[in-house]
């Protein structure tokens, strides 16, 4: 199940839930609570000029529209996040010179999928705000040198600044997952125009450098592994 995405204008707000349980393996239980989402997208609804949902679930869709019914800055898309083109969504309610927020708890095991795609409209984003896995959070914003430091965390500078706010045991949520949570903030910062790269050549070649490094690295018995 794809995560719910919420944006909203001037500035335009995204609210990604997962909306339903976590389980230890990640993944999200279907048939979502529609009180968990409403209880995150109405005080963003309150202060928004206008706010898009995007869900992917066809049932909490119609649920969705029939709750926002009268909230005529609330407009309701059934469809699937990965798929939908920012920059259209945005213009067709006048935001030619309006940049997204993006807040959300999003579904862990298609993070990566997400702020992959995020990055890949960073022209249209001002600033993002996720609760994704503790390990996952470590890797977005490790500092260079450090064990978790790699191509994640290199995608995530070239784009943005980011920032670990808050991390949380699995005890604050019901039922508790197998993992902690951390909120992570990445303000949209490009650093390619600075570096003079074309961000697809400069991350592939990163991609290879981090791949040497790891076969380099060998096994705990000191023999170089294959990274295929």
């Amino acid at each position: 199940m794809r995560g719910r995405l919420l944006w909203m204008g001037m500035s335009f707000l995204l609210f990604m839930s997962a909306a339903g349980q976590v389980h230890g393996h990640g993944k999200v239980q279907a048939g979502a609570d529609l009180g968990l989402v409403l209880e995150g997208v109405l005080p963003l609804a309150e202060r928004a000029r206008h706010l898009f949902a995007i869900e992917f679930d066809s049932m909490l869709a119609q649920r969705l529209r029939v709750a926002f019914a009268s909230a005529k800055n609330v407009e309701i898309v059934e469809a699937d996040f990965l798929k939908v083109p920012l920059e259209e969504l945005l213009l067709s309610r006048g935001g030619q010179d309006q940049r997204a927020k993006v807040v959300g708890n999003i579904p862990y095991y298609i993070t990566s999928d997400i702020v992959l795609r995020l990055f890949g409209q960073y022209t249209w984003i001002e600033t993002i705000v996720l609760m994704v896995q503790k390990e996952v959070a470590d890797r977005l914003a490790a500092e260079p040198g450090t064990r978790d430091y790699g191509l994640l965390t290199v995608t995530a500078n070239l784009f943005a600044d980011v920032e670990q706010l808050f991390t949380l045991p699995p005890g604050a949520f019901s039922p508790p997952p197998k993992v902690y949570s951390s909120v992570l903030r990445f303000r949209i910062s490009p650093k390619i125009a600075e570096l003079g790269v074309d961000a697809r050549e400069f991350l592939n070649f990163c991609k290879l450098a981090f791949a040497h490094k790891v076969w380099r690295q060998g096994d705990p018995r000191g023999n170089p592994r294959s990274c295929g």
